[in-house]
């Protein structure tokens, strides 16, 4: 992503601390997710898959990937949070479990609306005087 103006810089750090975040919290909720039963296999599942994701994720900005690719994985990040995130409802998650998964899924919306805001245009230096 190309930074062009401190807005850009700003919300680029914005983003950056999101996915630092995300990637601690996933990480954490994976730890705790390890066990026999069905939902917690499966929640295990989803976020090995978020690992990989905010990776690919991370990669991308590190390369330069092209804007596209990088929001196209921000978005994916997104949608594979949320379905993480339905996929314990109606289990015996706990109420810890429930509500990390919430605010994974609001930082990977976070990133994913980071990622695709359009860039603040610069304004021309005799923008507001009239011609003379």
């Amino acid at each position: 992503m190309t930074l062009h103006c401190p807005d850009t810089e700003a919300r680029a750090l914005r983003v950056a601390a999101a996915i630092q975040d995300f990637d601690e919290l996933v990480t954490k909720l994976g730890i705790g997710a390890r066990g026999p039963l069905p939902w917690q296999r499966q929640l295990a599942a989803h976020l090995d898959g978020l690992a990989g994701l905010v990776q690919i994720l991370r990669m991308s900005v590190m390369l330069e990937r092209p804007d596209a690719e990088v929001r196209d994985t921000a978005r994916a990040l997104a949608e594979h949070t949320r379905q993480a995130s339905l996929a314990i409802v109606g289990s015996r998650a706990d109420l810890t479990t429930r509500v990390a998964l919430r605010l994974a899924l609001n930082l990977a919306i976070t990133i994913s609306r980071g990622l695709h805001a359009p860039a603040p245009q610069a304004r021309p230096a005799d923008a507001g005087h009239p011609p003379g």
